[in-house]
């Protein structure tokens, strides 16, 4: 955690200095349409902001005599990838370059993975400007409604646990490599801490897919990956985890970056494409990470 003063600003990690009415008060300034009604809701939660900044969520204030004037987000395992939940600044404080300097911050942040983000159009120019540009290949899927699809069959002898993978992370590795995520037992097993949710697809026992998905498991979560084993794909594996991701994350907008050639298993899921988003991203900056840096 740390802290930096810049002129006037002050840049903090630090979520327990920031309370609900700044927090609402800022997200309702940029996004209006009564928003702050929408979460009173959550007022009798004395640890809300809490959950939104930790586990997996890690945010990036900005105030300016104490009061909340610009965040951005980040939900990330801090060992294969992340994505940019989103970046707030107030209206009064634009055109200022903070929104730039935020970006530049959670950049050297996460400069060690690479870092995914669905931008407005009206966006992407901004942060092509960042390094976090718009990949023609992939589209922006998004769930909001809360109605959730039936459970698909699968085929006989394969099975879906949740939580835990019913096998060694050597063998989440394994499956990872195959369909060209490089990545080590010991890195995998990092990458399903606290706020990172695994369902896992099994037959008689042997590994054969799995959908990854980082959530707040308030409002908002991100499926990081959805693999299933060559040998085992399109027999409605990768539809069932992505079903049963749906069916957990339910109560929350669920995004996901999906190849514009394969978009069809997320329609069937009610995860659909959103032709206002577009998927931006890049590469690690960095091939080795450097203390993970400081924002």
């Amino acid at each position: 955690m740390t802290r930096q003063l810049t002129g006037s600003l002050e840049w903090t990690t630090d979520a327990s200095r920031i309370d609900f009415d700044s927090l609402i008060g800022l997200l309702d300034a940029v996004i209006g349409n009564g928003l702050a009604e929408d979460y009173e809701r959550f007022r009798s939660d004395p640890e809300y902001v809490l959950k939104n900044f930790s586990n997996c969520g890690f945010g990036l204030f900005v105030l300016h005599k104490g009061h909340l004037i610009a965040y951005g987000r980040v939900l990330s395992d801090d060992h294969m990838c992340a994505w940019l939940s989103g970046v707030c600044v107030h209206p009064d404080w634009r055109r200022k370059g903070i929104g730039r300097e935020l970006v530049e911050r959670i950049n050297k942040r996460f400069a060690h993975i690479p870092l995914y983000f669905d931008a407005l159009k009206a966006e992407v120019d901004f942060y092509e400007k960042c390094g976090i540009r718009a990949k023609p290949k992939l589209v922006s899927c998004a769930a909001a409604s809360r109605d959730v699809p039936d459970m698909p069959s699968l085929p006989e002898g394969v099975t879906l646990v949740e939580g835990v993978p019913g096998c060694g992370w050597s063998d989440v590795s394994r499956l990872f490599n195959e369909v060209g995520f490089e990545s080590s037992p010991q890195t995998v097993e990092r990458c399903f801490g606290a706020g990172a949710y695994g369902t896992f697809a099994l037959a008689d026992g042997r590994l054969v897919g799995l959908v990854r998905v980082m959530s707040d498991d308030i409002h908002t979560s991100w499926i990081a990956e959805v693999c299933v084993h060559p040998d085992w794909q399109r027999l409605g594996i990768g539809t069932a985890l992505l079903t049963a991701a749906r069916r957990r994350f339910a109560h929350t907008t669920l995004y996901a970056a999906a190849f514009a050639a394969a978009t069809a298993p997320f329609t069937k899921c009610g995860i659909p494409v959103r032709p206002n988003l577009v998927a931006c991203s890049r590469k690690p900056l960095v091939s080795e990470p450097e203390g993970h840096g400081a924002l």
